[in-house]
């Protein structure tokens, strides 16, 4: 209090003490570094992980130091202290969350030179590019490609809320590291069998198309992709989707492509279907199921199909499916799976022990295949990606993981014979998809 214009008035801290406001300001600023260090701890990579939380806990010891020796103003300054270090922190953390995974726009691609392009295509017969167009899993954890994964993701019901998406990167590393460990320090081969895939497509189709590999959430891009199939000549681009159900609504081909102008270069554009109704594929599990049971009583052993799985659609009866209704995609997969359960039947193995499980959303769950098998005294189980394409994170971590924990309580072992991968029937069915899409053009 003190004496003003002859009467006395209250005067704040920071009329007593011009410098009360400092600790204030450090508090803040150092819960904000803490926040925010701690949000890049934990989406960004191993080798910077460690520094991220030196500055986070830096951070938080400098910010309890100013709450600590700050001016005394009792326990309620004390507690207002903390209550705004604790929401500074929260600020940080939230901030440096959005702006890491917040959609960052790419740039545009540049446009083929139209007089590049009319010397390719003038250089010899019109040739087709195939655009190999698949999700891409990064073989080293990658910030980047998870946050444009996030999308294009098939379902944005399997990502938890904004604010947990570090939390959920964070376990996402730990799996990387876990594979990284179990391969001996090979890397995710998810990539990798893609590209070995688009060039077994590439040594079928012949010389007169040419393959081009374009991944939704990395690079090569579909519109990159494009750009350099039109800049060396081709005059037809097939989009193939190397998948088994339609692609997820946020992943359009021809809005991708509306930059590039392609009627000006006189370029056409079709999209094959994806593989659910593949003749070619049931096979492929046939023969890996009839390879693994050599020698054994077939009547014994356990066939375990897992497929993705699909939420329950949430628009009325009444309303119109597109192409990336998850009912729509639910039927095809699990279509596709009754198919490949039936070609394994006929090749002999039990009806009753012959079953489907999903990794998310729809039962059984894999864990609720693996006890209904046990109940039907399967001696040995074995496990098939028949709705998954490719090695990855679900065939080589979470599956596993899943059955190994239940293994151990029920003593049965559960043995992977993996997803598609680049087998060769996978290859031929997808040329198929492209000899398909081609034959309707001619027919056109």
């Amino acid at each position: 209090m003190g004496r003003v214009g002859g009467a006395w008035a209250l005067r704040t801290p920071l009329q007593e003490n011009p410098l009360a406001f400092i600790p204030l300001v450090i508090i803040v600023v150092m819960g904000i570094m803490a926040g925010g260090m701690v949000a890049l701890a934990m989406m960004g990579p191993r080798h910077t992980q460690n520094i991220f939380g030196i500055l986070a806990l830096f951070g938080l010891v400098l910010g309890l130091t100013a709450v600590i020796v700050g001016p005394h103003g009792g326990l309620a300054a004390a507690l207002n202290n903390v209550f705004n270090l604790i929401l500074s922190g929260f600020i940080g953390y939230a901030v440096t969350t959005f702006f890491v995974l917040s959609s960052q726009p790419r740039p545009e691609v540049a446009p083929p030179d139209p007089a590049v392009v009319q010397a390719a295509q003038a250089a010899g017969p019109g040739k087709t590019a195939v655009l190999y167009f698949v999700h891409a899993e990064p073989e080293q954890y990658n910030v980047r490609v998870e946050a444009h994964g996030f999308e294009t993701i098939d379902y944005p019901q399997a990502l938890p809320p904004p604010l947990l998406r570090p939390l959920y990167l964070l376990d996402l590393k730990r799996k990387y590291d876990a594979i990284r460990a179990q391969t001996a320090g090979k890397q995710n081969p998810y990539r990798a069998v893609h590209f070995r895939l688009a060039q077994k497509v590439q040594d079928r189709l012949g010389k007169r198309y040419k393959v081009y590999i374009a991944f939704y959430n990395d690079h090569p891009t579909l519109d990159e992709a494009a750009a350099e199939a039109i800049r060396t000549g081709a005059r037809r681009l097939i989009v193939l989707h190397a998948r088994l159900t339609n692609p997820p609504p946020r992943v359009k081909a021809k809005e991708t492509l509306e930059s590039l102008r392609l009627a000006r270069y006189g370029v056409s554009m079709v999209e094959t279907t994806p593989l659910w109704n593949s003749e070619l594929l049931p096979r492929l599990f046939v023969r890996r199921a009839l390879a693994a049971t050599e020698g054994l009583n077939r009547a014994e052993v356990g066939l375990m199909l897992i497929g993705g799985g699909h939420p329950l659609p949430r628009r009325r009866p009444s309303e119109p499916s597109g192409a990336g209704d998850p009912l729509q995609r639910q039927n095809q997969e699990l279509t596709f799976q009754k198919r490949v359960r039936q070609a394994l039947i006929k090749a002999g193995f039990t009806d009753d022990k012959v079953v489907l499980a999903w990794l998310h959303w729809q039962h059984p769950t894999v864990v609720g295949a693996y006890a209904q098998l046990v109940a039907e005294d399967c001696r040995q189980i074995f496990w098939i990606g028949g709705g998954l394409m490719s090695d990855g994170v679900a065939t080589l971590y979470d599956i596993p993981h899943l059955l190994e924990a239940a293994a151990a309580t029920n003593g049965v072992e559960a043995t992977g014979l993996g997803p598609w991968n680049d087998d060769d029937v996978v290859a031929e069915a997808l040329v198929e998809r492209v000899k398909q899409v081609t034959a309707v053009e001619q027919l056109a």
